[in-house]
């Protein structure tokens, strides 16, 4: 025992122990005391730059870099030079990389939520189950014996910008369904504001699937002709094997943090684009992105409905996005809930959207959307009858 000390302390790790881990502890103790004063007490209700606040963010990570590297500095003091320089400065990076990987996982653990949280593959999803159902990291609500459970994706309109949780059409349908039906009926909507057909689809590959839903209702996303310097499948991935790589990559906190410091923000609607003029998803992408999810229920034997969600402004900026959903559900004999229509023929049209917003259809005009997907679900015999 006593020749091992010695041995220990010749080799300057006596003196390492002793010096490296009481400084670690005053470190974490500074670390706990004085960052939180620097933290946000609110996040941004939506921010399409990922939820990582960026000057908070950056301050944290340099001042966890600093003590990272003082602790290093001071176990190389305590130990002096080594046989494997090599071999020990690549145990120092991966030891500080894992302890920078910790320590932002701390900091994001730290910020008050608002209704999104970071997502390794499309920079950020619904947190928790008010409105939506997310994939992993938040289990499904458990199946009752015997429910018929319908998954709706779409963007804000879908979620329900601007009304109660029980008036998004979602919400509707499976109120007036449920009379109808022998079967407990749950309808999980996962309508996400920001979102475009492109993040909606690889959200169904990568998360919706586990929910393991009867009926899948995928409704337009009016997010796909905002205008973009860069568009959704560049950063998101074309393929399945890209994205599952991607995803891949962007697991660690520090990936996703780095990347959302990284990525262009969108531009404000109407602003002309500065370098290259583009929506965030083509019309080609578009429907790359539908035959995708065609394949994804087909594969699990589910009935797909398209939803084409109304908007109210006349002319419309974009009528090929809408010409062509209508043209993709015929070419695919796929049923369509055609709610820009019915919203088109309805009495009451100038009341279906807020005077300042002509996106997010008011109660009023969810319920015209929820009458619609409720009419081609009868009509289709989709949903289990008395």
């Amino acid at each position: 025992m006593v020749r091992t000390f010695r041995v220990l302390k010749r080799k300057g790790l006596v003196r390492g122990l002793l010096v490296v881990p009481p400084t670690a502890l005053l470190l974490t103790f500074l670390t706990a005391r004085w960052l939180p004063r620097f933290l946000p007490t609110t996040v941004p209700y939506f921010e399409a730059s990922g939820f990582f606040p960026p000057q908070q963010t950056l301050l944290f990570l340099a001042w966890t870099s600093l003590a990272t590297l003082l602790l290093i500095g001071l176990w190389r003091w305590a130990v002096g030079r080594t046989n494997r320089p090599v071999s020990e400065a690549l145990m120092l990076a991966f030891l500080f990389l894992m302890v920078q990987e910790g320590a932002a996982r701390a900091f994001l653990a730290h910020l008050p939520r608002a209704a999104y949280s970071p997502h390794p593959l499309l920079r950020w999803d619904l947190h928790g189950f008010e409105r939506a159902a997310s994939g992993k990291g938040h289990p499904a609500p458990p199946r009752v014996p015997g429910e018929f459970r319908v998954l709706c994706l779409g963007d804000s309109a879908t979620y329900g910008v601007g009304v109660g949780v029980d008036d998004s059409w979602p919400a509707r349908a499976q109120a007036e369904l449920q009379q109808y039906s022998r079967r407990q009926l749950r309808f999980i909507n996962h309508g996400v504001p920001g979102y475009t057909t492109w993040q909606a689809m690889a959200w169904l590959e990568w998360e919706g699937q586990a929910l393991n839903p009867d009926l899948v209702l995928f409704a337009s996303c009016h997010n796909d002709h905002s205008d973009s310097q860069e568009a959704d499948p560049s950063w998101i991935g074309e393929s399945a094997e890209q994205r599952r790589v991607r995803r891949l990559l962007m697991s660690p906190v520090l990936a996703q943090i780095l990347r959302a410091m990284l990525l262009p923000p969108p531009r404000p609607p109407g602003i002309p684009a500065l370098e290259r003029p583009g929506f965030r998803v083509s019309l080609e992408q578009r429907r790359a992105a539908l035959e995708r999810v065609r394949e994804l229920c087909r594969q699990d034997g589910r009935p797909l409905v398209l939803v084409l969600m109304p908007l109210g402004l006349k002319p419309w900026p974009v009528p090929d996005y809408i010409t062509d959903f209508r043209r993709d559900a015929a070419r695919n004999h796929l049923p369509l809930a055609d709610a820009m229509l019915a919203a088109e023929e309805s009495p009451d049209w100038r009341f279906l959207f807020p005077p300042d917003d002509t996106v997010h259809p008011t109660a009023q005009g969810q319920r015209v959307v929820a009458d619609e997907v409720v009419r081609v679900l009868l009509e289709g015999g989709l949903v289990p009858m008395e």
